[in-house]
């Protein structure tokens, strides 16, 4: 368990903005800037990329994603919107992004509207609690193990770049005790 390195995981929209912290959990150094929209826009980025990508490798062939992402308040969510729809798909990425595939239906709505929007800080916490010592200095990895097979991997099985980003040091999730993630 070594809290302090910066992580961005794959559904979480780089947390909410609660009272001020930034994640809630408080253990990262997030964001990488000190511009909240910036960072917020980055993670968007780093989130609809991989929905791109899952669309286009889906089995039985390429889909067009609809996505329903949850509101964050005192967020602007139509700069965001336009910034995933105008802006990522004109800007350079090292892997070609179908960005088409995910700019055209895009929902912003309140976590009650539809099942599965408040599940991404549900693997948040339980990716917090995995590498994120309690007041003992323990960590809890036992829900992250036991829904490790629902992290998205790449074709060899990986998970870090697929399911799980690590900007920085990459040891804060390789250096646990419990990696590497069992299943495929």
């Amino acid at each position: 368990c070594s809290p302090g390195r910066y992580l961005a995981v794959s559904g979480e929209i780089a947390g909410h903005l609660r009272g001020g912290k930034w994640p809630p959990m408080g253990i990262f150094h997030w964001p990488p800037t000190g511009d909240i929209v910036k960072t917020y826009n980055y993670a968007s980025r780093l989130l609809f990329e991989r929905i791109a990508l899952i669309a286009r490798d889906w089995p039985g062939g390429t889909r067009r994603a609809i996505t329903k992402v949850a509101h964050v308040r005192g967020h602007d969510h139509a700069a965001t919107t336009t910034y995933i729809t105008t802006t990522c798909p004109a800007t350079w990425s090292p892997v070609p992004v179908p960005w088409s595939l995910v700019t055209s239906n895009i929902e912003v709505a309140g976590t009650g509207a539809y099942d599965g929007l408040q599940a991404a800080d549900v693997y948040a916490g339980m990716l917090n609690a995995a590498i994120a010592p309690d007041a003992y200095g323990n960590c809890s990895p036992d829900y992250l193990l036991e829904c490790a097979h629902q992290i998205r991997r790449g074709p060899a099985g990986q998970v870090l770049n697929f399911g799980i980003k690590v900007l920085g040091d990459q040891s804060i999730i390789t250096g646990q005790s419990w990696w590497p993630l069992p299943g495929k």
